[in-house]
């Protein structure tokens, strides 16, 4: 697995010399969450990594959660935002909230403050969309192309199918599959579901005969899951592909508790709690997304922004800055490969 710029990245922001750290000793900065803790490790492990590296370096951090009761709220994260910038926040690591609710004008009137405030934003993980980047020089994104994300999980789909034959439980000649979806709107899960969906379309082999919502949710998915085994229209399906790891994880749970054979299922982010369960035969497979280094990129940018560097300053030629985008590259792991990927933090 090639990831040259974690050691990099661990150098110049985690183990940061104590003259660095007195270099940013005035700086804060704002973390803002999208989802109540425990709903998604991506996150979770951001929140937690961002809130170390700036106590390691002397640099101050404003946090603020847009999620109550499991609704995340768009406007209430402008508003958070807003207020990190009256409160002298220079950059803002953001895992956006994304549903069907057109902001797009109090999302611009939002950056223009924010630029005029000296203050940049990098969305973590979430793509903003092309649009609201194009309009917004002072916003960045750092994470995985989705749509890519979703057609990697494609091609591992078929080539999983190829080599089970015994998946075909009805001997049609067709692996009937069940989608389980993130939240309706979020430009992550259209990406990854017309990646998904635009590749499996052309084989004949594979037939989509329900897709569910379960907007990024574990107990959502679990829940979903224990109705159709309940009702015995699981027997519908032959497998079941998530668009996250957290879901995944959720339609497991529904099996295990029901006391019946998990269909087989595949999912995206490969998640330490998904790479075990994929070296036990649980979830056939799971296209890796490096979060840790999205969570370092994001970080190093931010100060890089901050300091009135240059963007891609520490950063390693994979990870080149373009169009105020990081691009890190997905990986399929499945058990053939999983032990390179195993007890992992989903990157080091």
């Amino acid at each position: 697995m090639k990831l040259p710029v974690i050691s990099a990245l661990c150098a110049s922001v985690i183990l940061a010399s104590n003259s660095f750290a007195q270099e940013n000793k005035d700086i804060t900065i704002g973390i803002a969450a999208c989802c109540v803790v425990g709903q998604t490790q991506t996150m979770d492990t951001a929140a937690e990594r961002w809130k170390e590296m700036a106590e390691k370096q002397g640099i101050k951090v404003i946090y603020e959660n847009a999620d109550e009761a499991n609704n995340p709220d768009k406007t209430a994260q402008i508003k958070q935002m807003r207020e990190m910038v009256d409160k002298g926040a220079k950059a803002i690591l953001v895992m956006l909230v994304q549903n069907k609710s057109d902001l797009s004008k109090e999302q611009d009137e939002f950056f223009k403050y924010a630029k005029e405030k000296g203050t940049t934003v990098i969305a973590y993980n979430r793509e903003p969309g092309k649009a609201l980047l194009g309009r917004n020089d002072n916003l960045y994104y750092v994470g995985s192309a989705a749509r890519q994300g979703g057609m990697y999980h494609a091609d591992m789909i078929k080539a999983l199918v190829e080599k089970n034959a015994d998946w075909d439980k009805n001997k049609d000649g067709k692996i009937q599959y069940l989608l389980i979806q993130g939240t309706e709107g979020a430009s992550n899960e259209t990406a990854r579901t017309k990646g998904l969906t635009s590749t499996l379309s052309k084989d004949e082999k594979m037939k989509q005969v329900k897709a569910e919502r379960a907007n990024w949710n574990n107990a959502k998915a679990k829940e979903i899951t224990a109705g159709y085994i309940s009702s015995g229209e699981i027997e519908q399906f032959e497998l079941i592909a998530c668009n996250s790891d957290d879901m995944a994880l959720g339609v497991l749970a529904a099996f295990k508790e029901a006391g019946k054979e998990p269909l087989p299922i595949t999912s995206i982010n490969a998640l330490p709690e998904v790479q075990q369960a994929i070296k036990e035969g649980e979830i056939q497979g799971s296209v890796y997304q490096n979060i840790t280094t999205q969570q370092d990129i994001a970080f190093q940018l931010a100060l890089n922004l901050i300091n009135k560097k240059p963007a891609g300053e520490g950063l390693s030629q994979e990870h080149r800055v373009i169009n105020n985008i990081v691009n890190v590259p997905w990986e399929i792991v499945t058990k053939d490969n999983v032990d390179k990927y195993l007890n992992k933090k989903s990157a080091e």
